[in-house]
């Protein structure tokens, strides 16, 4: 009688720490229920800035924008040796709302009649003669102070207002705000190119009633680099390379 009386009372202390552990561990459960018994979102957001848009340009004597660049030549002659040509070409930047950044490219195709002999060697220096000029005579003029052309590459970059740096790479190019019109920017501006010196020399009988072609083409991308220091053309121009060949 006693033994059974001890086998009672175990099972009622077993019985007992098991309601006990399973009170213990619902009120774990439901405190760490609680936690996820409320929930809040917030969103922010982002639009990506507009698309940007060039247009190569020029004007005519009304002063209505043109596509295409203007050369032109003394009255009533064709491309002499030591010629002088008048070139007029710029940038028309659609309105937008992303500031944009812009760079030229420049190229001289020249193409010689049926009859000529020149060698494609001789045609391809006449062609980098006249670039070598066009290069030579915007670097050196005064007035064009806004652009500025970064031989790593072969283009030239818009910097605006911005400082010169004595290494071209560290110039800064200025972003144009066209947020509240479009924006017009010259790297031609009635500029006076003279096809003397090596060009003169080249010239030679095999060129006559050849055709010259000048090139223009402008890039505009939308970018942002953070800051000043990392905002230079060595900087940029990888970049810019990069997106526009992606």
């Amino acid at each position: 009688m006693e033994r059974n009386s001890k086998k009672v009372q175990i099972v009622q202390n077993i019985a007992i720490v098991v309601l006990t552990l399973l009170l213990v561990t619902s009120i774990v459960f439901g405190a760490t229920y609680a936690w996820f018994a409320d929930i809040d979102t917030s969103t922010g957001t982002l639009t990506m800035g507009g698309g940007v848009y060039v247009t190569t340009l020029t004007f005519d004597g009304d002063d209505k924008a043109t596509n295409g660049i203007s050369i032109t030549t003394p009255t009533g002659r064709g491309l002499l040796p030591g010629c002088r040509l008048k070139m007029t070409a710029g940038a028309k930047i659609e309105q937008t709302s992303t500031p944009v950044l812009l760079r030229a490219d420049i190229s001289v195709d020249v193409s010689v009649s049926a009859d000529s002999t020149a060698t494609s060697e001789e045609i391809s220096n006449v062609s980098t003669a006249i670039y070598n000029k066009i290069i030579e005579t915007l670097n050196s003029t005064s007035s064009n102070t806004k652009w500025r052309f970064y031989t790593s590459d072969q283009y030239f970059y818009y910097i605006g207002s911005n400082s010169v740096a004595t290494n071209i790479g560290d110039c800064v190019p200025m972003e144009i705000d066209a947020s509240g019109s479009e924006i017009r920017v010259f790297l031609f501006n009635s500029t006076s190119i003279d096809l003397d010196g090596e060009v003169a020399d080249l010239l030679d009988d095999n060129f006559q009633n050849s055709v010259v072609k000048v090139n223009l083409e402008f890039q505009a991308i939308q970018y942002y680099f953070g800051s000043v220091s990392d905002y230079k053309i060595s900087t940029i121009s990888p970049i810019m390379n990069s997106a526009f060949n992606a």
